[in-house]
């Protein structure tokens, strides 16, 4: 049986939004505590209830005025989500730019190639990864493609008569 992703996808997308905001899960909460550490996310997720929380791409090195919010980053987010996989973790994205490449010697890269590494070294846990557009050389699909990860490519053109995968989310 061939899985259908296009379809599955978006009905997922659907009935996730749609239960978060009707009330189908009464446990959800939607976070507005001050997160800044991975201790932070395991204190308020310790337990049996579905978190919400906003997350942000935050500049390296930016200063926020006091009392200002502060969210989460999108590195520790996608850090927590790939440690506390079980069984799958499934992505719909636009692109990937996680490969750190030599020429480039910066540190803020070093995130991005440690999201890799931790999606590529995932032991026991499905990768499924919807990507937008047509098959390209993409080292960092390449790599987790390499390291068993299913990669359907959506060509939305083809599929709807326009448009693209806008959407970066993660489900685990």
């Amino acid at each position: 049986m061939t899985f259908i992703w296009t379809p599955s996808i978006i009905i997922l997308m659907y009935l996730t939004c749609k239960c978060l905001s009707s009330g189908i899960f009464p446990s959800c909460n939607l976070s507005q505590y001050s997160i800044q550490d991975e201790s932070d996310i395991e204190l308020l997720t310790n337990n049996d209830k579905c978190h919400v929380f906003l997350v942000e791409s935050i500049p390296e090195n930016l200063t926020f005025s006091p009392g200002s919010p502060k969210h989460l980053s999108t590195y520790l987010a996608w850090k927590f989500l790939i440690d506390s996989a079980k069984t799958n973790i499934s992505i719909a994205s636009f692109y990937w730019s996680l490969f750190v490449d030599e020429k480039f010697n910066f540190t803020t890269t070093e995130q991005g190639s440690d999201i890799l590494q931790k999606l590529i070294h995932r032991k026991g846990v499905d990768l499924k990864i919807a990507q937008n557009g047509n098959k390209t050389n993409s080292t960092d699909l390449m790599n987790l493609t390499d390291s068993g990860a299913h990669i359907k490519w959506l060509d939305f053109h083809r599929l709807v008569g326009r448009g693209i995968l806008h959407t970066k989310l993660w489900l685990v």
